[in-house]
């Protein structure tokens, strides 16, 4: 019955004394079935039968304790083993039995089914040694034989000697001792000698010790058997273990079935691996149970039973299995089988995160976060964040380093989110791949490093992360770290698209609606922005707004647009408040309000939106929804450009320009358009061209205008075109060439360009152009003037007055022409409107109306208009000695203009006028000596001056017009001033930003 321990019958043999001990033994009860135990031999000898009944009893009792203590350990339940064990040796019935001591000690020693303890441990190694385990082993048993070289192998009592280890159990393996073969495998395993651990795995396995199975499927599952005829054994001897339920091994069954181990993945072998679940399940085996409700909760190989998964998942889990409360408490947080408990659900979490469970613990750290079934925490949430990310959970691991770089629940730290971020991604979770590389790409916690950011992004959007998808895209875009290329931004935006992500459903839609690496496709860019909005973007709320307000793949709707653009702006989305600013500030799609466009912009420019404050400068400058205020306007437009707003840039510099709001600094302003133009805004690309064409704020540079201008018209600016016209006509920088001058002209008059249809208008009608194409020029100048162009409007003036025609139509025009320009203080037309009312011509002679236009002339620096002012003015006495200094002030700016009429008439004030002033006279000869036709070098010439000059000089100086001519002295007499470039800069307008 206890054949392990027949030498010690031999050695009572030997012993006189043995017999004695025996008779001692069985006489004192409690110490009867020691005695039995170490001398059966002499006990049976000398004791009766009853007594002999009795220590076998003991005996069978101990040894079926001790086999029960190793199914345990088969079944893997190591904490029962090990109380089995300690009720062998320290139990009432103790008993001193080696390798139940033996057991213990290794139990205390690693800690398998026990907290560890090495005074323990050493104890027990102490017990087993006295109990003869040593003498056992060099009596070859292999039980002992194992034990001992697991001694050896821990350094328990003996020194600590692998080799002797491995040779212990070598000798217990070959005599069938199934544990040795197994520990010598996983000596080997450590050592990655494959081969040997596959071959001492293997040897009990094929003896069919069910435990040797699991460990042979390990191997398998592990990768390290590769060999087919192998493979097939596993598959073999884990049915036979399962068979003989084998709980641990039904359960790997499964797993390699249900991972494609035995071939290819199918429904069958599913099934089959839900099969092996179920009967460990109902076998009471936690881990199956977890198992077969996963399969249930999934429909993996089974119908989808949600019901039923929650069953199971609770019978394990109040086996206290972590993994199984972990998932029940998902079932419950999501309603799945049963009704929606999120507290329950947080309350399972924390049991499992309790078991030091990580997915459990982040996601009760979730749950702390979100409140969801438990008090909101953020400090909690972090708490149990980091727990999990200490074991490696990479998940949790990116939650740690959200809250280090959001600041929420402990102190914000960008350097300590970029560690745990990098842990999380060095353990491919693709979330944590992408938010390291945002972090690099900004530079915040670590080096800024676009090309590294991009390998983070690239890896995560290769494991179809939509979000590293979107950013990686967007990098091929903005050429942020790659060579831009617009199609591969298509195809990254494309495939974050199609998982649903809203933020790159826009993005792909931006790129069809311009047309950018994929054809142009304003529908399919307008069904991208509707899906979006209908996941509750609001930045989709006015991209689909701006496609709306212009018709752009949807029927133009201007009223859709501003609903569109006010439920952003209401959910305080700053570009909705600017868009929602503008169409009310225009009247587009709603009843025009100032103040209520004002006070949007003033919402949005609160947050810092560059175009809001621009456009909330453009309200102060001009007086629109506030009172007009140009010092704030000029401040608000620095903060815009100090962003790096183009607009805003460029509105700041027309400031410094003009001196409004701020001390004039033309060098400023040039230096600001130069800001914008650099970042390829084609206004200031063209005020550059003027600025440096005028030398304004600069040297005169006409090569640097050609190149700003020529910038501007690659980018298909009109402004830019007439620009680079001028040039063209008046040979700068280029050989002179109306031709290409017309074209310039020609090609920014067909987009609309009022300044361009005015010039075009011009260089036709002019016989100085050689072209003289009056219908083309009527009608370039007839589109200027509709466009209230107060050049064009001249223009077609002087056309159909030269015209001859003198019809009411004809004549309506004219006038209408000539008081939208004169209005728009165009000093040609206010002195040609002088010259009809003076003369009478179109209109009722009105003299005193001709003066004031010929003043108004005057003072908008029109020399002709000032010498017509002083002439109509001596000619019907009307200069007195209240308006006097009036006409001496537009003589001497027309003079300041090199008039030589103005400096005639001035001279001849001087001296027969009002008041006469001979120093004045002369002053006036030696400051303009290099006008034609004055030629005074003394006082004393003056006065043989003064007597060559007749009665009538004013009318010989300006001689009264001939009505018959009156059309062409006109024509003849503006071509001076419509030759001026046009101005610089012009009045700016608020404009949508989608412009």
């Amino acid at each position: 019955m206890i054949d392990r321990l027949v030498w010690l019958d031999e050695w009572s043999k030997k012993h006189k004394f043995a017999r004695a001990m025996a008779v001692l033994f069985a006489i004192v009860a409690p110490i009867y079935t020691a005695g039995a135990f170490l001398y059966p031999h002499v006990t049976a000898y000398f004791c009766t039968g009853y007594q002999q009944e009795c220590i076998q009893s003991t005996l069978a009792h101990q040894e079926a304790q001790f086999s029960r203590g190793l199914d345990l350990i088969v079944a893997g339940e190591d904490a029962e083993a090990v109380a089995v064990f300690r009720s062998i040796v320290d139990g009432k019935r103790r008993a001193p039995h080696p390798y139940a001591a033996a057991h213990l000690a290794l139990s205390y020693s690693t800690g398998i089914g026990v907290d560890p303890d090495p005074d323990r441990a050493r104890q027990y190694a102490r017990d087993a040694m006295r109990f003869r385990l040593a003498e056992l082993s060099e009596a070859r048993h292999p039980r002992a034989l194992h034990l001992l070289g697991r001694f050896h192998e821990e350094g328990l009592h003996v020194p600590q000697d692998e080799e002797k280890a491995i040779e212990l159990m070598r000798q217990a393996a070959r005599q069938g001792e199934h544990f040795a073969a197994l520990d010598l495998a996983a000596i080997y395993d450590a050592r990655d000698d494959i081969p040997q651990t596959i071959e001492w795995t293997r040897l009990p396995a094929i003896r069919n010790f069910p435990l040797a199975a699991e460990a042979y499927g390990r191997l398998l599952q592990r990768g390290l058997i590769r060999n087919d005829s192998h493979r097939g054994e596993v598959r073999q001897h884990l049915i036979i273990a399962a068979e003989a339920e084998h709980n641990a091994s039904a359960v790997l069954l499964g797993d390699l079935l249900a991972g494609g181990f035995f071939g290819i993945l199918n429904a069958e072998r599913l099934a089959e691996a839900a099969g092996h679940y179920r009967g460990a399940a109902s076998r009471g085996y936690a881990l199956a149970q977890y198992r077969l409700a996963n399969a249930l909760r999934d429909g993996m190989g089974v119908q989808p039973d949600d019901t039923e998964a929650v069953r199971w998942y609770a019978q394990a889990a109040a086996k206290g299995l972590a993994e199984a409360q972990n998932d029940l408490a998902w079932m419950y947080q999501r309603g799945r089988g049963v009704p929606q408990d999120e507290a329950r659900a947080a309350g399972l979490y924390r049991q499992a995160a309790e078991q030091g469970l990580a997915v459990a613990q982040n996601n009760l750290g979730l749950s702390t976060e979100l409140g969801q079934g438990v008090e909101a925490s953020d400090a909690e949430a972090a708490r149990w964040y980091a727990s999990a990310a200490a074991q490696g959970h990479a998940n949790a691991q990116a939650n740690i380093g959200w809250m280090y770089e959001m600041g929420r629940g402990v102190e914000r730290n960008d350097t300590t989110a970029v560690f745990w971020y990098m842990q999380a991604a060095v353990r491919g979770l693709p979330r944590g791949q992408y938010n390291l590389g945002g972090m690099i790409a900004e530079g915040r916690g670590t080096a800024r490093d676009p090309v590294e950011a991009n390998r983070w992004f690239r890896l995560a959007a290769e494991q179809g992360y939509s979000h590293a998808q979107n950013s990686l895209g967007w990098s091929y875009q903005t050429a942020r770290g790659l060579e831009r290329n617009d199609a591969q931004a298509v195809e990254w935006y494309r495939k974050a698209a199609e998982q649903g992500l809203a933020l790159a459903q826009e993005n792909l839609a931006g790129m069809l609606r311009d047309g950018l690496g994929i054809a142009q496709d304003d529908a399919q860019a307008a069904r991208l922005f509707q899906l979006s909005v209908e996941q509750g973007s609001t930045a989709a709320l006015v991209e689909l707004g701006w496609m709306y307000e212009r018709g752009r793949g949807v029927p133009r709707d201007q009223s859709r647009a501003v609903a569109l653009y006010r439920a952003a702006a209401e959910r305080g989305y700053a570009i909705g408040q600017d868009y929602l600013g503008v169409m009310l500030l225009n009247g587009y799609g709603i009843e025009q309000d100032d103040d209520e466009a004002f006070l949007w912009f003033q919402r949005a420019a609160a947050q810092g939106q560059a175009n809001a404050l621009r456009n909330l400068g453009w309200c102060y400058e001009v007086g629109r929804g506030v009172v007009k205020d140009q010092a704030r306007a000029v401040e608000l437009y620095r903060l815009a450009a100090e962003q790096g707003l183009p607009r805003g840039q460029e509105s700041l510099a027309i400031m410094l320009a003009a001196g409004a709001g701020t001390p004039r600094d033309v060098a400023a302003a040039l230096a600001w358009h130069h800001r914008a133009a650099e970042q390829g805004h084609a206004p200031s690309q063209v005020a550059l061209g003027w600025m440096y064409l005028n030398g304004q704020g600069t040297e005169q540079n006409h090569p640097e205008a050609l190149t700003w201008f020529r910038r501007a018209v690659a980018q298909d600016s009109a402004s830019g075109r007439v620009g680079e016209g001028w040039m063209a006509e008046n040979g700068l920088a280029m050989e002179k060439d109306y031709t290409a001058a017309r074209r310039l002209y020609g090609q920014a008059a067909e987009a609309g360009h009022s300044g361009a249809q005015y010039h075009l208008a011009r260089l036709l009608y002019y016989p100085t152009f050689s072209f003289s194409l009056t219908d083309e020029a009527t009608a370039m100048a007839r589109a200027s003037r509709e466009q209230e162009n107060i050049c064009g409007a001249y223009v077609l003036a002087e056309i159909l007055l030269n015209s001859g025609r003198t019809d009411p139509v004809t004549a309506g025009e004219v006038l209408s022409a000539l008081n939208l320009a004169a209005d728009g203080s165009h000093s040609c037309a206010q002195n040609t409107l002088g010259n009809l009312y003076e003369f009478g011509y179109l209109v009722e002679a009105d003299y005193l109306r001709a003066s004031e236009f010929y003043r108004q002339a005057s003072e908008n620096g029109n020399a002709q208009g000032a010498t017509n002012f002083y002439r109509l003015g001596r000619q019907h006495h009307l200069i007195n000695d209240g308006n006097h200094a009036v006409y001496l002030r537009a003589l001497e700016r027309a003079v300041g203009q090199r008039d030589r009429v103005a400096l005639c008439m001035l001279i001849n004030e001087h001296l027969h006028g009002l008041r006469r002033n001979i120093a004045m006279v002369g002053k006036l000869i030696e400051e303009n000596r290099d006008l034609h036709g004055i030629a005074v070098n003394s006082p004393q010439e003056l006065s043989i001056f003064e007597q060559k000059q007749p009665a009538n000089f004013e009318n010989i100086v300006a001689p009264r017009y001939d009505l018959a001519i009156l059309p062409e002295l006109v024509g003849n007499r503006a071509m001076a001033a419509t030759q001026m470039p046009p101005p610089a800069t012009a009045e700016p307008t608020a404009m949508s930003v989608g412009e």
